[in-house]
């Protein structure tokens, strides 16, 4: 959405958004207006009442010289760290975000739509940080600001404006900012600044702009030596100051394996915002392994197409009911290596798709018009295939046993695939590799398991 308001001419012109900071976002939720909450939602009242007491019968007391003095109840407030925490807050965001849909419903603001059959982006929540996008005029900036009122009134909370930025397009009139920030009372401009521990905007040279993980590493670690820690206190120094690391840039250096997952949800879940807004702006009117780069693409769909062929090298589509897999076209024989079906007939329909091949009445495979288009070595293979007739056609992942795209498995396919050469040198040679896996799960010390592990080396 940031990329698209400093590269899309279509809203560098006249559009905007806000990027809010909720202060004390977890400390400040009411509990009246939570439990009023759970109700309209229509969750029942025993839930309700065990999510209260969970919720309401913390206290605190105060520490003087190591003794707890006093016994203070609060009235509000969520504990930060309890895993149920979390998703309570997300549930007090629901009135926020029905505020924003009836707004847009009844186009007092417009937010981002790259395409007239993709969706409709104007608000994207991340616990207390919110992006709310629209048109960078007054009324709704006012609309905008009056919606958040309405919610720090109810909900309890309160915007931070000294923390929160607004990343206006890059052909927004200055005068247009100017009087914009006076009615939101922001006076920050975003782009420059970073979230989750990863720059907002990520424009440059990449390697340049992610370095600060390695030199930050690198300098919480240069003490080794005089420390003279064991091999094995280095190893949970290093586990130490990694886990320490902003998680989300960590993924980063890993791109090609992780944002897998993102390209897998696009091929996987057409139905989902994610993906129906990549189709709308990269898309359209094409299939999602087809697509192109196309023009100004952003970082994350370059990444998306960077993975793009690991994850074709692991996938292999499965029949569902058949409508969408072609038989001359798709590689419909499993075995060894996937492949296409030999003609049996000089004349075919070359636009027969897998549906044509099923029998629908009796579930199965049409016997008669299999061995009327292919050999007898393909009709065995095909007819010992199990089409799942009630779904459409789905694709798996081969490279593990639940179907679905991991960064585990990615990795190990990525890890194969550059060193396939070397691999198969070292399988042909006897293999200690099943000593190394245990000694990593002895319960002895650190040191001794690394000594272990280097001496099996």
């Amino acid at each position: 959405m940031v990329h698209a308001l400093r590269t899309n001419d279509n809203f560098s012109k006249d559009f905007m958004a806000i990027k809010s900071d909720m202060s004390k976002a977890y400390d400040r939720v009411e509990w009246n207006n939570l439990k009023a909450l759970l109700t309209t939602l229509g969750f029942v009242e025993v839930w309700i009442e065990r999510v209260m007491f969970c919720v309401s019968s913390v206290t605190f007391s105060t520490l003087i010289n190591n003794q707890a003095f006093g016994c203070i109840q609060p009235e509000r407030g969520l504990k930060q760290g309890d895993p149920m925490s979390t998703f309570l807050f997300i549930l007090c965001t629901e009135g926020l975000i029905h505020m924003l849909n009836t707004t847009a419903r009844n186009d007092k603001i417009q937010g981002i739509r790259f395409d007239e059959e993709g969706p409709m982006i104007h608000h994207m929540l991340f616990a207390d940080d919110s992006l709310l996008i629209c048109r960078a005029n007054q009324n709704q900036a006012a609309e905008l600001m009056r919606i958040l009122k309405v919610y720090e009134k109810a909900a309890g909370q309160q915007v931070s404006t000294a923390k929160s930025a607004i990343t206006f397009g890059s052909k927004v009139q200055e005068d247009v900012r100017n009087v914009i920030k006076r009615i939101t009372g922001i006076h920050k401009e975003g782009g420059s600044g970073s979230y989750l521990g990863l720059p907002e905007c990520f424009s440059g040279s990449k390697t340049e702009m992610l370095a600060y993980i390695y030199d930050r590493l690198k300098d919480r670690l240069s003490g080794w030596f005089m420390k003279q820690l064991s091999l094995g206190g280095k190893e949970i120094l290093i586990k130490a100051m990694a886990i320490a690391m902003p998680i989300y840039a960590i993924y980063s250096k890993l791109q090609s394996v992780v944002t897998g997952q993102q390209a897998w949800r696009i091929l996987n879940e057409l139905e989902s915002i994610f993906a129906r807004v990549f189709k709308s702006r990269y898309f359209p009117f094409g299939e999602f392994l087809a697509a192109s780069n196309g023009p100004r693409p952003s970082y994350a769909w370059r990444s998306i197409q960077f993975v793009k062929e690991l994850l074709v090298m692991g996938i292999k589509k499965k029949i569902g009911n058949g409508k969408t897999m072609s038989v001359w076209v798709d590689a419909l024989i499993e075995g060894e290596v996937m492949r296409r079906p030999l003609m049996k007939n000089i004349f075919v329909d070359l636009l027969l798709c897998v549906d044509k091949l099923i029998d629908e009445d009796n579930r199965c495979w049409n016997l008669n018009i299999l061995h009327d288009l292919f050999f007898e070595e393909d009709v065995a293979r095909i007819v010992v295939m199990k089409p799942v007739f009630e779904g459409e056609d789905f694709w798996v992942w081969q490279h593990n046993k639940h179907g679905s795209y991991s960064v585990k498995s990615g990795y190990w396919l990525k890890n194969r695939m550059a060193r396939e050469e070397e691999i198969r040198e070292a399988e042909a040679l006897p293999s200690l590799n099943e000593l190394k896996s245990a000694s990593w799960k002895l319960k002895i010390p650190p040191k001794i398991k690394t000594f272990l592990w280097r001496a099996l080396s």
